[in-house]
């Protein structure tokens, strides 16, 4: 039989290898493309026949011999750039432009057409020889592969510990990860844990219907395109780490093909217990929808969903507890970040609104309680609206115009960073309370505590500025305001000024900082004029003065004077830095040294004579004082 000039052979036939027409043998797997053939040896050497020139949508290479030649016979598999052969190879599998293998190592190699990104290692260049499928990140390559399998135009692969890995055509949805664009380089299946039952799950929906009451499910990051319903159930539903900010933006729930519809329903009686904790809720008609329930919605990001009521609408008695969430980029006809209808009540404590059509909220027969909120540019109109005879309680908040009636409301620009986070500067630091109702969320969207300062910030993020609350420097960094300085890797072994000398030395610690530690010299906490920055070993002097710059400062600088980056350990900002330790140095060594640090003339210049006399006997009087009472 003969279809388009190829004779069809329906009895089977001996594959005969290309190089001496001998029989291909012993082999141990075998694997069949669209139109070309694998085969395995026992050798770990990979075979090859059949088309191997541009066909369908697809280019050619797909046989791996370093041609575009069709054969007839078996080819064996040449290696990476074309020297040698492909060896130690445990299993192979043909798609239709592209060839896969694993080898013992549990690496994967992939060569033929790359037009989609199928070969996996970062470029979209067709290869006629194989090339290492590379790591997620584009970095390394992707390792500990136990299983391979050749889509029409992607890949996959398996891990050890069951993960999932994709690439190549995203289109119809094939990648499985939430997204129809085209990927070059391996992207994870997200998948979805019962915690409890020890089960596995590619939709939340799937793990929500068999879950039973008081189960936890946990989403890996990624993103799922589906909405969920809690159908009544007393579970949580969290993403993998629900305070970390980083993994609640990539751990998405997207409705957008589904766009009539809702991302999260509560509509069947949910109460305190059914709990949804650390996702990006996006592309619903309505990020959530409440009615008839009260269940608890923390740390989430509700952006960009397009409805009559877009971000969250609560209906008909509801009154879920909100807290730590941050509601943008949503827009609705009658609100834009959350509408509360018909005798709802809501306790919405510590979120921010901002980017959302205007109003922000609107309380229509509702009395929500909304405590430790930012409202900010959410449209010309009123940030929120009040109608038919709706009574909120609202204090400790930011609001944009003010709020009437509000209790402790300021309206200061919050100055929240791109990602809704305060700014240093932020005027909603320490104002909020610290007994909402309800109580407030043990941590921020970022893992840290609530409480930093005196008082809880306002918004869903506690500022935690540049130095981590793990730092053993942390109290005395807040009470002195937070300086950035104290944040620089060299700034607690004296470089005051956070600079170098310059060409040609480079010194860390220098003129500069000496010139800063003399301009702060015996300043306390309340002198409006400190810098902070001088303040190189974190502490007071103690009593009976508590100068903030103090012999203590001014050892350090004087132990690390002239010393480059390279002598300096240059991890102030780290937690395992350790609590500053006392750094002393007797009179006649500091008495030497000043007398020597005087002789420079970049000092002078720097330095008035009569400061530098009044500075040199202040702290030789002090290190004598000192030394008769130690």
């Amino acid at each position: 039989m003969a279809i388009h000039g190829l004779t069809l052979l329906t009895p089977p036939v001996i594959v005969l290898r290309n190089d001496n027409s001998e029989p291909l043998e012993n082999i141990v797997a075998i694997s069949a493309g669209w139109d070309h053939c694998m085969a395995l040896d026992i050798g770990g050497y990979v075979w090859s026949w059949g088309n191997n020139g541009a066909c369908f949508d697809s280019g050619g290479g797909r046989l791996g011999d370093n041609t575009t030649t069709d054969r007839s016979k078996a080819v064996k598999v040449v290696g990476m750039g074309g020297t040698g052969y492909l060896s130690g190879i445990v299993e192979i599998s043909a798609g239709e432009g592209h060839s896969m293998a694993l080898d013992s190592s549990g690496y994967v190699y992939c060569w033929g057409d790359n037009q989609y990104g199928q070969l996996g290692n970062n470029s979209y260049a067709s290869s006629l020889t194989p090339v290492k499928v590379v790591g997620p990140d584009g970095e390394g390559y992707l390792g500990n592969i136990v299983a391979i399998s050749a889509g029409f135009w992607h890949s996959l692969a398996i891990d050890g510990e069951g993960t999932i890995w994709v690439w190549g055509k995203g289109a119809n949805g094939r990648l499985g990860i939430g997204t129809t664009a085209k990927a070059n380089i391996p992207q994870r299946v997200p998948v979805v844990h019962s915690i409890n039952q020890g089960t596995s799950y590619f939709r939340i929906q799937a793990a929500i219907d068999e879950a039973t009451s008081g189960e936890v499910i946990e989403a890996e990051d990624g993103t799922y395109s589906e909405h969920i319903d809690f159908v009544g159930r007393a579970i949580t539903v969290r993403s993998a780490e629900p305070t970390s900010w980083d993994v609640i933006v990539n751990t998405i729930i997207d409705a957008t093909n589904y766009p009539s519809d809702d991302v999260v329903t509560f509509e069947n009686f949910e109460d305190a217990g059914s709990v949804l904790s650390g996702f990006t809720i996006t592309g619903g008609a309505q990020g959530i929808y409440c009615s008839y329930s009260s269940p608890t919605i923390i740390s989430c990001l509700i952006s960009g969903n397009s409805g009559g009521y877009a971000g969250m609408y609560c209906y008909n008695y509801a009154c879920p507890s909100v807290m730590n969430c941050v509601f943008s980029e949503n827009t609705g006809g009658t609100a834009g970040g959350m509408y509360n209808r018909w005798y709802s009540c809501p306790t919405v404590t510590n979120c921010t609104f901002t980017g959302n059509s205007s109003p922000a909220m609107c309380n229509n027969r509702s009395d929500p309680a909304i405590t430790n909120c930012i409202f900010w540019d959410n449209g010309s109109g009123s940030q929120i609206s009040n109608v038919s005879g709706a009574e909120p309680t609202v204090a400790y908040c930011c609001i944009q115009g003010g709020y009437p009636g509000g209790d402790h409301i300021i309206s200061d620009d919050p100055l929240l960073t791109a990602h809704y986070h305060l700014s240093a500067d932020s005027p909603c630091i320490d104002e909020g309370t610290n007994t909402p109702p309800g109580g407030l969320p043990q941590i921020d969207i970022d893992s840290e505590p609530r409480v930093l300062g005196p008082y809880v910030d306002m918004g869903a993020d506690e500022y935690g500025g540049c130095l981590p609350v793990c730092h053993p420097d942390y109290d005395e960094w807040v009470l002195m305001g937070r300086p950035d300085c104290w944040c620089t890797p060299y700034q607690c072994d004296g470089d005051a000024d956070v600079a170098t000398s310059g060409w040609p030395f480079y010194y860390r610690v220098y003129n500069g900082d000496l010139s800063l530690i003399v301009d702060n010299w015996q300043k306390k906490i309340e002198d409006p004029t400190l810098n902070p920055c001088a303040d190189v070993d974190h502490k007071d002097s103690g009593f009976p003065f508590y100068y903030r710059v103090y012999n203590g400062d001014l050892a350090i600088i004087t132990t690390n004077w002239q010393k480059t980056d390279a002598e300096l350990p240059g991890d102030c900002a780290e937690c395992q830095r350790g609590q500053q330790a006392s750094v002393s140095i007797s009179f006649d060594e500091m008495a030497k040294w000043l007398d020597e640090v005087w002789l420079d003339p970049e000092v002078r210049k720097l330095i008035e004579a009569d400061r530098w006399e009044r500075f040199v006997l202040s702290v030789l009087e002090g290190l004598q004082a000192q030394s008769v009472n130690p």
